[in-house]
This record gives C-alpha cells, structure tokens and sequence, in this order.
C-alpha cells in the first residue's frame, strides 16, 4: 500500500521525462529515505505515482533550486543541504558510449546547470502535475538535451545552438531532474548510441526500481523501450536523445502516452 500520492502524467517514450522522474525519486530519497514509487495506466495517460503528498514534493524542488551547489573543478556537480549529493556519472570511462553523455567540447556542466537550477524555482509554483510541460524560452545556456522534444540540429539552424548563448524553448526542470536521475538510473547500452529502459508497474523503493529501470532484474511488471542518442551537429560532438519505441519496436516512431 502506497497511502497518499502524487501522480506526475508522463510520456513513457520521452527518455528525459522517466529520468526526472528519477531524479524526483533521488530527491525524496535523499530528504524522506526509500519512497515508493510506480508507473499506472488511467484514462489512457501513464502517471509517475510515488507515496508523498503533493506538497512535499513541490517542497522537494523548491529545496533543488534554493540549494547550495559546488561544481567541481572535475566537472562533477555537488549538490548542497538537504540533499547532499555529489552528480558525475558523465565523468565515468565510456561516457557517451556506455554512458549516455551528450555534451563535449568547451561545454561542461558549469554551463549549464546554475541557470536550469534557478529557472526550476518556478516549478514550486505550480502542482507536479503541470510540471514536465513547464517551459522556457529566456534561458541563454547551453541544454544537456536530455528531453527529445528540444532537439535541434545544426543544419536545420545554419549554426550549432549549443555552442551559442541563443536563447531557446527548453523544458528546464525535465532536463535538470533526468540530470540528477541519471546518477543512479542508468539505461542499458545496446550499442553504440543505443540504450533502453524499463517502467515499473509495482510499488518499488529506488534501489530496486533502478536496477528494474536498466534491466538488470525484474520486479513485477515492467515495460521496455529503446531510444538513441542523436548528433546535433555534423562532427557528431553534442548529442540528444531521442523519443524511445517499445523494447524490439520501431523507436523512430513515438506513441506518447500509451502503455
């Protein structure tokens, strides 16, 4: 029994949604212990449920953007009380092959994370519900591009946006909480550029529902897909990812929202 929840309507085929979703996890994790969480199917949408009132878990992300934070002169991220938590998984060996970074070059976590902190503030605002549709067009830093529904690329632009202080639409808490989801849910890798994922469909703590997430074990019900990381430019430095298909379906064809 989950007792009282917050649902979080979210697209199982965006990559970067089921991320933050993990991030919101590690948040509550760090701040309540091991929540509960799930993935349901009602009226047709898919919804991240976890067992914390509504108000705790705006409470979580008001605390994400009023934190302290240290970035590291390693390029690690460490984020301050309550939360404590050191982010660097994009510093282990094969990143961007078994892990799946998608930034290179001049452009380090220090360019962007500072602005998609401050711009989740605006997050605790408004119900969890509405979150992952938050967007912003007034952020000049560079995105991880970790939500698929911001790709861009270089010849679609004449330039590369993400070497530039363009101003862009960005889903900025989405990208900041698959960040922090990223340190310990981890998609399988495939192959190159290719990775994949499971949903849970029972009540899971988020160590469990991690190893569920890449694969390793399964817990319940859970459903797979397979999404890619795509070049933002022709040199094949920054990366994104893509919309995922169903786990042995056709990943370049999205169906939001169904299970």
């Amino acid at each position: 029994m989950m007792g009282e929840t917050t649902a979080i309507p979210t697209n199982p085929q965006n990559p970067g949604q089921v991320l933050a979703c993990a991030g919101v996890l590690e948040l509550a994790l760090a701040e309540h212990g091991p929540v509960l969480s799930r993935f349901v199917t009602e009226n047709n949408r898919v919804l991240f449920q976890l067992a914390l009132a509504p108000h705790q878990v705006q409470e979580l992300v008001k605390k994400l953007a009023e934190c302290p934070t240290t970035l590291g002169e390693d390029d690690s991220v460490t984020l301050g009380p309550p939360f404590h938590l050191r982010l660097d998984w994009w510093l282990e060996k094969g990143a961007g092959q078994a892990v799946p970074k998608t930034w290179a070059g001049g452009v380090r976590p220090r360019s962007f994370f500072p602005a998609y902190q401050k711009a989740s503030c605006q997050a605790a605002t408004k119900p969890p519900r509405d979150w992952w549709e938050i967007l912003d067009e007034s952020l000049e830093s560079a995105s991880p591009g970790l939500d698929p529904r911001e790709f861009t690329h270089a010849l679609d632009t004449g330039f590369s946006t993400y070497e530039t202080k363009l101003k862009t639409a960005t889903y900025p808490l989405v990208q900041l909480l698959a960040l922090i989801g990223l340190q310990r849910f981890r998609p399988r890798s495939e192959n190159r550029n290719t990775f994949s994922y499971f949903i849970w469909c029972d009540a899971l703590v988020p160590q469990v529902a991690a190893l569920v997430f890449a694969g390793h074990v399964m817990v319940g019900q859970a459903k797979g897909f397979v999404f890619q990381l795509r070049a933002r430019d022709q040199e094949n430095r920054y990366k994104a990812f893509s919309f995922a298909g169903e786990k042995g379906g056709n990943y370049e064809q999205p169906n939001p929202y169904q299970v």
